[in-house]
C-alpha cells in the first residue's frame, strides 16, 4: 500500500544542495548573508567561503580543485553566470530565469577589480571556461593528518543603472574534483562533489522571509510528518530580515487543513483533509479558512548580512483516521508590511 505523506510548503526560494562521493566533500557559505545594495554606480561585495574535506587523514596527497559553475566567460554574447537571476518584487510578483550582467565571483578576499582574479568552470574543451589558470580555482593537497582546506571568495554586485527596488538572487555551484589542477589543460574526472549558494541583494524598501530547522542550522522548504500520527508536531523556525519596521501575519491557504493531493479532483475525486494548528510564542492559531492572524507588531527592522529575527513556530497534527494513500498538504502564507 502506498504510504501517505504529509507536508506543508513554506517558501519558494531555492536552498544550498550539497552532494558527497568517495572521499571529498564540499561546503560553502556566504559569510554576509544577503547584502543591501545601495544601488546606481556604487559596488556591493558579499564575501564567503569555500571549505574541502576529506573523509580520513592520510600520509598519501589527496589533491582537490574547486571550480565554480556556471561558466564565467562570455558565450554567444552573454555571460551564463548572470543569466539565472531571479527577481522578487516588493508587489510579491517574481521574475525567474532572466539575464542580469551585475555579479561576479572572485577567488580571494580583495574588494577590488584590480588583481583580482575571476572564480572560472574548470571543464572539457568547448564547456569549461578558457585560459583557467590557478588563480581562478580552489586548488591544492592535503596531507596526513590535515583533514580540511577553506579559501575565501567575494561576490560583488554592481549596475550602471537603477535597479528596481526588490530582492535578487542568484545560484552558483561550486565543483570539487579528486584531481591535481593543470593550468590551461582540460580535466581528466568529473566532480565528485558540489553545492549550490544564493548570492543574495536587496534593492530598496524591502524584507526577506526564509525558514530553517527547528535549530536554525539548515534551511527549509516543507515540513514533512513522516510518522503519520495523531497530534504529531513539527517545529521550525521562521526567520525575517528587513531595512524598516513590521508586523508579520500569516495565513492559511486551505484553512488550516491538509488536503489529499485529489481533493477536488473532477474525476475519482479524494476529498479528505487532516486539520492541523500552528503556535507561535504561547499562542495557537486555528488557521481559520480566509483569515489572516497577525504574530508580532512594531519589530524593529534587522538590517541584512548575517542578521535575522527569528519566530519558532510548531504544527500540531490534528486526529488521523482511516486516510486514503497520497499525499496531502497546505500552503502558508507570511506577510511582513511596514508598521
Amino acid at each position: 500500500m502506498k504510504k501517505s505523506t504529509l507536508f506543508v510548503i513554506l517558501a519558494l526560494i531555492a536552498a544550498p544542495l550539497a552532494v558527497f562521493a568517495q572521499t571529498l566533500s564540499i561546503s560553502a557559505t556566504s559569510t554576509d548573508g544577503t547584502a543591501l545594495y545601495s544601488n546606481n554606480q556604487t559596488s556591493t561585495w558579499i564575501d564567503g567561503s569555500v571549505t574541502v574535506t576529506r573523509s580520513s587523514a592520510s600520509s598519501n596527497p589527496t589533491y582537490y580543485t574547486v571550480d565554480l559553475s556556471p561558466n564565467a566567460d562570455q558565450v554567444n554574447g552573454s555571460y551564463p553566470r548572470n543569466s539565472n537571476w531571479t527577481y522578487y518584487s516588493i508587489t510579491g510578483t517574481n521574475t525567474s530565469n532572466f539575464y542580469l550582467d551585475s555579479a561576479e565571483i572572485y577567488t580571494g578576499s580583495t574588494h577590488s577589480y584590480n588583481g583580482s582574479n575571476v572564480w572560472k568552470l574548470w571543464d572539457q574543451t568547448g564547456i569549461g571556461d578558457a585560459s583557467v589558470v590557478a588563480n581562478n580555482v580552489f586548488s591544492g593537497s592535503m596531507t596526513g593528518s590535515t583533514l580540511s582546506a577553506t579559501y575565501p571568495f567575494a561576490a560583488v554586485f554592481w549596475q550602471n543603472g537603477t535597479l528596481a527596488s526588490g530582492f535578487y538572487e542568484l545560484p552558483v555551484t561550486f565543483r570539487v574534483r579528486k584531481e591535481q589542477f593543470v593550468a590551461n589543460t582540460a580535466p581528466t574526472t568529473e566532480p565528485v562533489a558540489s553545492q549550490t549558494i544564493m548570492i543574495r541583494f536587496i534593492v530598496g524598501y524591502y524584507a526577506t522571509i526564509f525558514f530553517k530547522d527547528s535549530t536554525n542550522s539548515y534551511e527549509l522548504f516543507a515540513i514533512d510528518f513522516d510518522n503519520i500520527t495523531s497530534n504529531a508536531t513539527k517545529s521550525f523556525n521562521l526567520n525575517i530580515q528587513s531595512n524598516f519596521r513590521y508586523k508579520l501575519a500569516v495565513k492559511s491557504i486551505n484553512g488550516g487543513k491538509l488536503r489529499h493531493e485529489r481533493y477536488g479532483a473532477s474525476t475519482n475525486p479524494v476529498n479528505e483533509q487532516v486539520s492541523y494548528t500552528m503556535s507561535y510564542n504561547g499562542t495557537t492559531y486555528a488557521l481559520a479558512s480566509g483569515t489572516s492572524y497577525t504574530m508580532a507588531t512594531k519589530q524593529k527592522e534587522t538590517g541584512f548580512g548575517t542578521n535575522s529575527r527569528s519566530y519558532p513556530i510548531t504544527l500540531t497534527l490534528g486526529t488521523i483516521d482511516n486516510l486514503t494513500a497520497g499525499e496531502f498538504s497546505d500552503s502558508l502564507a507570511f506577510t511582513v508590511t511596514a508598521q
